[in-house]
Protein backbone atom coordinates (compact mmCIF):
# COMPACT_ATOMS: atom_id res chain seq x y z
CA UNK A 1 0.00 0.00 0.00
CA UNK A 2 1.50 3.35 -1.06
CA UNK A 3 1.37 6.52 1.03
CA UNK A 4 2.53 10.10 0.60
CA UNK A 5 3.18 13.18 2.70
CA UNK A 6 1.93 16.32 0.94
CA UNK A 7 3.41 19.62 2.09
CA UNK A 8 0.88 22.44 2.15
CA UNK A 9 2.17 25.93 2.92
CA UNK A 10 0.13 29.04 3.67
CA UNK A 11 1.50 32.28 2.26
CA UNK A 12 4.87 32.40 0.51
CA UNK A 13 6.19 29.03 -0.57
CA UNK A 14 9.78 28.37 -1.53
CA UNK A 15 9.41 24.76 -2.68
CA UNK A 16 11.34 24.54 -5.96
CA UNK A 17 11.00 28.32 -6.38
CA UNK A 18 7.34 28.31 -7.41
CA UNK A 19 4.69 30.84 -6.50
CA UNK A 20 2.48 28.55 -4.46
CA UNK A 21 -0.45 26.20 -4.97
CA UNK A 22 -4.14 26.88 -4.33
CA UNK A 23 -4.65 24.02 -1.86
CA UNK A 24 -7.97 23.57 -0.03
CA UNK A 25 -7.38 21.88 3.33
CA UNK A 26 -9.49 18.78 3.80
CA UNK A 27 -10.48 18.66 0.14
CA UNK A 28 -7.91 19.43 -2.56
CA UNK A 29 -4.14 19.32 -3.08
CA UNK A 30 -2.57 20.74 -6.24
CA UNK A 31 0.84 19.75 -7.59
CA UNK A 32 2.45 19.47 -11.01
CA UNK A 33 4.89 17.59 -13.20
CA UNK A 34 7.82 19.66 -11.92
CA UNK A 35 7.80 18.00 -8.48
CA UNK A 36 9.36 14.70 -7.49
CA UNK A 37 7.16 11.58 -7.30
CA UNK A 38 4.32 13.15 -9.32
CA UNK A 39 4.12 10.09 -11.59
CA UNK A 40 3.77 7.64 -8.71
CA UNK A 41 0.88 9.38 -6.91
CA UNK A 42 -2.39 7.58 -7.73
CA UNK A 43 -6.04 7.37 -6.74
CA UNK A 44 -6.62 5.32 -3.60
CA UNK A 45 -3.22 6.11 -2.11
CA UNK A 46 -3.01 7.19 1.53
CA UNK A 47 -1.95 10.81 2.02
CA UNK A 48 -0.84 12.90 4.98
CA UNK A 49 -1.25 16.68 4.81
CA UNK A 50 1.50 18.56 6.58
CA UNK A 51 2.14 22.27 7.14
CA UNK A 52 5.41 23.32 8.78
CA UNK A 53 5.76 21.18 11.94
CA UNK A 54 2.09 20.19 12.21
CA UNK A 55 0.28 17.21 10.69
CA UNK A 56 -3.14 18.52 9.69
CA UNK A 57 -4.83 15.26 8.70
CA UNK A 58 -4.87 12.02 6.72
CA UNK A 59 -7.00 10.74 3.87
CA UNK A 60 -7.01 8.75 0.63
CA UNK A 61 -7.04 10.22 -2.86
CA UNK A 62 -10.52 9.98 -4.37
CA UNK A 63 -9.76 11.41 -7.79
CA UNK A 64 -6.91 13.07 -9.69
CA UNK A 65 -7.60 15.59 -12.47
CA UNK A 66 -4.87 16.67 -14.88
CA UNK A 67 -4.53 19.57 -17.32
CA UNK A 68 -1.80 21.49 -19.13
CA UNK A 69 -0.74 24.70 -17.41
CA UNK A 70 1.94 27.39 -17.21
CA UNK A 71 3.85 27.62 -13.95
CA UNK A 72 5.64 30.76 -12.71
CA UNK A 73 9.22 29.80 -11.87
CA UNK A 74 12.17 31.64 -10.38
CA UNK A 75 15.69 30.60 -11.36
CA UNK A 76 19.20 31.71 -10.57
CA UNK A 77 20.14 34.23 -13.28
CA UNK A 78 23.72 32.90 -13.25
CA UNK A 79 23.40 29.09 -13.45
CA UNK A 80 19.68 28.63 -14.17
CA UNK A 81 19.03 26.47 -11.09
CA UNK A 82 15.54 26.52 -9.52
CA UNK A 83 17.23 26.34 -6.12
CA UNK A 84 17.07 30.05 -5.39
CA UNK A 85 15.76 31.56 -2.17
CA UNK A 86 15.06 35.10 -0.98
CA UNK A 87 17.12 36.38 1.96
CA UNK A 88 15.11 39.04 3.76
CA UNK A 89 17.95 40.42 5.88
CA UNK A 90 20.24 41.01 2.89
CA UNK A 91 17.33 41.79 0.53
CA UNK A 92 18.77 39.57 -2.19
CA UNK A 93 18.32 36.17 -3.80
CA UNK A 94 20.75 33.34 -3.01
CA UNK A 95 21.41 30.34 -5.25
CA UNK A 96 21.46 27.05 -3.30
CA UNK A 97 23.34 25.18 -6.05
CA UNK A 98 26.64 24.16 -4.40
CA UNK A 99 28.46 24.73 -7.70
CA UNK A 100 27.17 28.30 -7.94
CA UNK A 101 26.01 29.93 -4.66
CA UNK A 102 25.86 33.32 -6.36
CA UNK A 103 23.71 36.11 -4.94
CA UNK A 104 21.56 38.35 -7.13
CA UNK A 105 19.27 41.36 -6.63
CA UNK A 106 16.46 39.51 -8.45
CA UNK A 107 15.76 36.04 -9.86
CA UNK A 108 15.18 35.21 -13.50
CA UNK A 109 11.42 34.68 -13.84
CA UNK A 110 9.53 32.78 -16.52
CA UNK A 111 6.37 30.80 -17.26
CA UNK A 112 7.14 27.14 -17.90
CA UNK A 113 4.76 24.48 -19.29
CA UNK A 114 3.74 21.76 -16.82
CA UNK A 115 0.94 19.28 -16.27
CA UNK A 116 -1.11 20.45 -13.30
CA UNK A 117 -2.69 17.78 -11.08
CA UNK A 118 -5.59 18.27 -8.66
CA UNK A 119 -5.84 15.51 -6.05
CA UNK A 120 -9.30 15.39 -4.45
CA UNK A 121 -9.38 13.72 -1.03
CA UNK A 122 -12.38 15.05 0.92
CA UNK A 123 -14.47 11.83 1.16
CA UNK A 124 -12.18 10.04 3.64
CA UNK A 125 -10.55 13.06 5.29
CA UNK A 126 -9.65 12.70 8.98
CA UNK A 127 -8.47 15.89 10.65
CA UNK A 128 -5.59 15.56 13.12
CA UNK A 129 -5.23 19.29 13.81
CA UNK A 130 -1.58 19.04 14.85
CA UNK A 131 -1.94 16.06 17.21
CA UNK A 132 1.15 14.66 15.45
CA UNK A 133 4.29 16.61 14.65
CA UNK A 134 6.23 16.45 11.39
CA UNK A 135 9.26 15.30 13.39
CA UNK A 136 7.39 12.15 14.47
CA UNK A 137 6.87 11.23 10.79
CA UNK A 138 10.46 11.74 9.65
CA UNK A 139 11.66 8.17 10.45
CA UNK A 140 8.80 6.81 8.31
CA UNK A 141 9.52 8.90 5.23
CA UNK A 142 11.68 8.69 2.13
CA UNK A 143 12.74 11.36 -0.34
CA UNK A 144 14.46 14.66 0.35
CA UNK A 145 13.51 17.48 2.72
CA UNK A 146 13.19 19.67 -0.38
CA UNK A 147 10.47 17.46 -1.88
CA UNK A 148 6.93 18.77 -1.44
CA UNK A 149 5.68 15.19 -1.98
CA UNK A 150 7.46 12.41 -0.08
CA UNK A 151 6.74 8.67 0.29
CA UNK A 152 5.77 7.28 3.70
CA UNK A 153 5.52 3.77 5.14
CA UNK A 154 1.75 3.26 5.49
CA UNK A 155 2.03 0.36 7.94
CA UNK A 156 4.28 2.40 10.24
CA UNK A 157 1.95 5.37 9.81
CA UNK A 158 -0.94 3.23 11.02
CA UNK A 159 1.04 2.27 14.12
CA UNK A 160 1.79 5.92 14.84
CA UNK A 161 -1.83 6.96 14.32
CA UNK A 162 -2.98 4.37 16.85
CA UNK A 163 -0.94 6.14 19.54
CA UNK A 164 -3.31 9.11 19.23
CA UNK A 165 -6.49 7.02 18.82
CA UNK A 166 -6.66 7.50 15.04
CA UNK A 167 -6.50 5.10 12.08
CA UNK A 168 -5.54 5.01 8.40
CA UNK A 169 -8.66 5.87 6.32
CA UNK A 170 -10.57 2.91 4.89
CA UNK A 171 -10.05 1.87 1.28
CA UNK A 172 -13.75 2.17 0.41
CA UNK A 173 -15.12 5.70 0.14
CA UNK A 174 -18.47 6.57 1.81
CA UNK A 175 -21.56 7.08 -0.33
CA UNK A 176 -22.40 10.54 -1.65
CA UNK A 177 -24.63 12.80 0.48
CA UNK A 178 -27.50 14.83 -0.98
CA UNK A 179 -26.69 18.58 -1.19
CA UNK A 180 -28.44 21.01 1.15
CA UNK A 181 -29.00 24.65 0.21
CA UNK A 182 -27.13 27.13 2.37
CA UNK A 183 -25.58 30.56 2.49
CA UNK A 184 -23.63 32.94 4.70
CA UNK A 185 -24.31 35.69 7.17
CA UNK A 186 -22.05 38.16 8.94
CA UNK A 187 -21.40 37.93 12.67
CA UNK A 188 -19.04 39.58 15.13
CA UNK A 189 -17.24 37.42 17.68
CA UNK A 190 -14.49 37.87 20.26
CA UNK A 191 -11.66 35.44 19.53
CA UNK A 192 -9.49 34.02 22.31
CA UNK A 193 -5.86 34.74 21.45
CA UNK A 194 -3.82 31.52 21.04
CA UNK A 195 -6.83 29.26 21.71
CA UNK A 196 -5.68 27.20 18.72
CA UNK A 197 -2.21 26.71 20.24
CA UNK A 198 -3.83 25.70 23.53
CA UNK A 199 -5.90 23.04 21.74
CA UNK A 200 -2.87 21.81 19.79
CA UNK A 201 -0.92 21.43 23.04
CA UNK A 202 -3.72 19.30 24.49
CA UNK A 203 -3.97 17.22 21.31
CA UNK A 204 -0.25 16.48 21.42
CA UNK A 205 -0.50 15.52 25.08
CA UNK A 206 -3.63 13.34 24.93
CA UNK A 207 -4.22 12.46 21.26
CA UNK A 208 -7.66 12.33 19.64
CA UNK A 209 -9.55 11.45 22.79
CA UNK A 210 -12.16 13.03 25.04
CA UNK A 211 -11.24 12.97 28.74
CA UNK A 212 -14.71 11.60 29.56
CA UNK A 213 -15.94 9.50 26.61
CA UNK A 214 -12.69 8.33 25.00
CA UNK A 215 -11.42 8.32 21.38
CA UNK A 216 -13.30 10.48 18.85
CA UNK A 217 -12.63 12.54 15.69
CA UNK A 218 -10.57 15.72 15.96
CA UNK A 219 -13.52 17.75 14.66
CA UNK A 220 -15.53 16.76 17.76
CA UNK A 221 -12.85 17.76 20.28
CA UNK A 222 -12.63 21.12 22.01
CA UNK A 223 -10.09 22.56 24.43
CA UNK A 224 -11.74 23.20 27.79
CA UNK A 225 -10.36 25.46 30.52
CA UNK A 226 -10.78 24.17 34.06
CA UNK A 227 -10.50 27.73 35.37
CA UNK A 228 -12.79 30.35 33.76
CA UNK A 229 -10.97 32.00 30.85
CA UNK A 230 -12.92 35.21 31.41
CA UNK A 231 -11.13 35.66 34.75
CA UNK A 232 -7.49 35.04 33.80
CA UNK A 233 -7.51 35.17 29.96
CA UNK A 234 -4.48 32.88 29.73
CA UNK A 235 -3.79 29.35 28.54
CA UNK A 236 -2.14 26.62 30.61
CA UNK A 237 -2.18 23.12 29.12
CA UNK A 238 -1.94 21.63 32.63
CA UNK A 239 -5.23 23.36 33.45
CA UNK A 240 -7.07 22.09 30.38
CA UNK A 241 -8.99 19.08 29.12
CA UNK A 242 -9.90 17.78 25.69
CA UNK A 243 -13.66 17.28 25.69
CA UNK A 244 -16.17 16.23 23.09
CA UNK A 245 -18.26 19.21 22.02
CA UNK A 246 -21.44 18.17 23.87
CA UNK A 247 -19.51 17.15 26.99
CA UNK A 248 -17.73 20.51 26.95
CA UNK A 249 -21.04 22.39 26.83
CA UNK A 250 -22.47 20.35 29.69
CA UNK A 251 -19.24 20.72 31.68
CA UNK A 252 -19.32 24.51 31.31
CA UNK A 253 -23.01 24.54 32.25
CA UNK A 254 -22.28 22.63 35.47
CA UNK A 255 -24.19 19.48 34.48
CA UNK A 256 -20.99 17.42 34.43
CA UNK A 257 -18.28 17.64 37.11
CA UNK A 258 -14.96 15.93 37.81
CA UNK A 259 -14.35 14.86 41.41
CA UNK A 260 -10.72 15.86 42.17
CA UNK A 261 -10.31 13.17 44.86
CA UNK A 262 -11.55 10.18 42.86
CA UNK A 263 -10.91 11.61 39.35
CA UNK A 264 -14.33 10.27 38.39
CA UNK A 265 -17.15 11.85 36.40
CA UNK A 266 -20.26 13.09 38.22
CA UNK A 267 -23.50 13.66 36.33
CA UNK A 268 -26.14 16.15 37.45
CA UNK A 269 -29.64 14.79 38.16
CA UNK A 270 -30.97 16.81 35.22
CA UNK A 271 -29.14 14.41 32.86
CA UNK A 272 -30.45 11.19 34.44
CA UNK A 273 -33.25 10.97 31.86
CA UNK A 274 -30.64 10.55 29.10
CA UNK A 275 -29.19 7.00 29.18
CA UNK A 276 -26.06 7.98 27.26
CA UNK A 277 -25.07 10.70 29.72
CA UNK A 278 -26.28 8.77 32.75
CA UNK A 279 -23.91 5.94 31.82
CA UNK A 280 -20.96 8.32 32.19
CA UNK A 281 -21.51 8.75 35.94
CA UNK A 282 -18.56 7.28 37.84
CA UNK A 283 -16.37 6.90 34.76
CA UNK A 284 -12.69 7.60 35.43
CA UNK A 285 -11.05 10.61 33.81
CA UNK A 286 -8.56 9.55 31.11
CA UNK A 287 -6.46 12.72 31.22
CA UNK A 288 -4.22 14.14 33.94
CA UNK A 289 -4.82 17.86 34.47
CA UNK A 290 -3.75 19.90 37.48
CA UNK A 291 -5.45 18.63 40.66
CA UNK A 292 -5.42 22.16 42.07
CA UNK A 293 -7.35 23.39 39.04
CA UNK A 294 -9.80 20.49 39.36
CA UNK A 295 -10.41 21.32 43.03
CA UNK A 296 -10.93 25.00 42.27
CA UNK A 297 -13.44 24.10 39.56
CA UNK A 298 -15.26 21.32 41.44
CA UNK A 299 -18.86 21.72 42.55
CA UNK A 300 -20.46 18.40 43.62
CA UNK A 301 -23.26 17.22 41.33
CA UNK A 302 -26.81 16.77 42.57
CA UNK A 303 -27.13 13.24 41.19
Amino acid sequence: MQGWVFTSVSGDRSWQSNDGYADVLGSLYIYDSAVSFYKQVAEGHVIVIREAQSILGVSRIDRIDAKNDLKPRKRCPVCGSIGIEYRKRADEWACTNVKCKKRSPAPAESLEPVVKYSAHYDKRWKALDGALTFESLLPLMGGSMQNSIRPIDVHALGELLRTISATVPAQEAPSEDLPIDGGRRQAQVLTRINQGNFRTGLLRMYGLSCAVTGPCPAEALEAAHLLPYSLHESHNVAEGLLLRTDIHRLFDAGHIAINPDTLSVEIDASLSQYPLYKSLHGRKLTQTPSLDALRTRYIPSTA
